[in-house]
C-alpha cells in the first residue's frame, strides 16, 4: 500500500466569528459554476463557513487516480437546523455507493459526520446546504489517502497491496475461505486472483474486530471495479458482514483489498465464490 500522505494543507481561522469572517470571505459559492476550486486533491483541505436556505456552498476537487476520500462536516450550531453534505460527480449528479446508497449525510446541530468513498480519477464536487436554517456555521475537512491499488499493474507483485496472497485462477463452484487481521496504513491484506472468462463473482467479508474494515475489488490498473454502475466497495462496521457482487466480471487479474485505517489487529473472515455466466 502506498503510504498515506502526511502533509496537511489547512486553512484555519480564529474561532471567534467576527475575526474569522474578517480573514477571508465565508461565501464559497452557491453553485457548481462558482464552486471553490481545491484543485487536485492529494492532502487534507479544511475550511470554515456557513450555509442557509438558498446559500449553498460548493467545493470542486480533482483526483488523478483511484483514491479513498473522507469528507467531514462539524455542524457548529447547537440549536438550529441540520446541514446536508452530498458528493457529486463532474456533471453534478449525486454519486451512488457500492451499497446502493447515495453519498449523502444529514448532520444534526452539534454533531460531526463523515462520508468515506473510493473514487476513480475525475472531477467531483462537495455540496453543503441547510434547507431550513440561516447562517449555519460549519467546519469542513476533505482528506485524500493514496490509492492502495496504484501499484498493482498487470499481473503485479502486490508491492503496494500489503500482505498479498495469490489465489491463482479461480475455479467455478469452489468456495475460497480466508481469515486474518488488519489495522493502520501498513497492515493491509489483499487476495490476488485471475478469471479466465466472464464470470459471476460473490465475495463476503465479516468484521470480527472493534473498528471499521474497508473492503474493495481492484482491477489490474488499480481501479475500483464497478458492477451495474456501482463501485465494488464496502465499509463494514464491527460485528457486521457485507457482500460484493460482480454479476459479469470480465476475464483478467484482480485483487480484493482489506484494510482498517483506524483500527489495529481487526480480525476478519473472508469467502469468495466464482460461477459461470450463462450466455443469453
Amino acid at each position: 500500500m502506498l503510504p498515506t500522505s502526511k502533509i496537511t494543507q489547512t486553512l484555519r481561522t480564529n474561532p471567534l466569528r467576527s475575526i474569522r469572517a474578517g480573514l477571508f470571505s465565508r461565501d464559497v459559492g452557491d453553485s457548481i459554476e462558482k464552486a471553490k476550486d481545491i484543485g487536485t486533491l492529494s492532502r487534507s483541505y479544511s475550511r470554515s463557513g456557513e450555509v442557509g436556505k438558498k446559500d449553498l456552498d460548493f467545493f470542486r476537487f480533482k483526483l488523478d487516480r483511484t483514491t479513498s476520500i473522507t469528507a467531514k462536516i462539524e455542524n457548529e450550531d447547537k440549536d438550529k437546523s441540520p446541514i446536508a453534505m452530498t458528493i457529486l460527480d463532474g456533471r453534478g449528479n449525486t454519486i451512488q455507493g457500492s451499497n446502493g446508497k447515495f453519498l449523502f449525510r444529514n448532520i444534526q446541530p452539534g454533531a460531526t459526520k463523515q462520508i468515506r468513498a473510493s473514487l476513480p480519477a475525475g472531477t467531483y464536487y462537495v455540496r453543503l446546504g441547510s434547507a431550513k436554517g440561516s447562517k449555519q456555521d460549519y467546519e469542513f475537512n476533505l482528506t485524500a489517502s493514496s490509492s492502495i491499488g496504484s501499484g498493482f499493474g498487470g499481473i503485479g507483485s502486490g508491492t503496494n497491496l500489503g500482505e498479498t496472497e495469490n489465489l491463482g485462477r479461480l475455479q467455478s463452484g469452489r468456495t475460497y475461505r480466508e481469515s486474518g487481521s488488519v489495522g493502520g496504513d501498513r497492515d493491509v491484506d489483499s487476495y490476488r486472483f485471475t478469471v479466465d472468462r466472464t464470470s459471476r463473482l460473490l465475495a463476503e467479508l465479516s468484521n470480527n474486530g472493534n473498528d471499521d474494515i474497508a473492503f474493495r475489488l481492484l482491477n489490474a490498473s488499480g481501479e475500483t471495479v464497478r458492477s451495474s454502475g456501482n463501485f465494488l466497495f464496502a465499509n463494514i462496521r464491527p460485528g457486521d458482514d457485507e457482500r460484493l457482487l460482480a454479476s459479469t466480471l470480465g476475464a483478467g487479474t484482480y485483487a480484493f483489498v482489506i484494510q482498517s485505517k483506524v483500527g489495529r489487529n481487526e480480525d476478519y473472515s473472508f469467502r469468495l465464490e466464482r460461477s459461470e455466466v450463462t450466455p443469453l
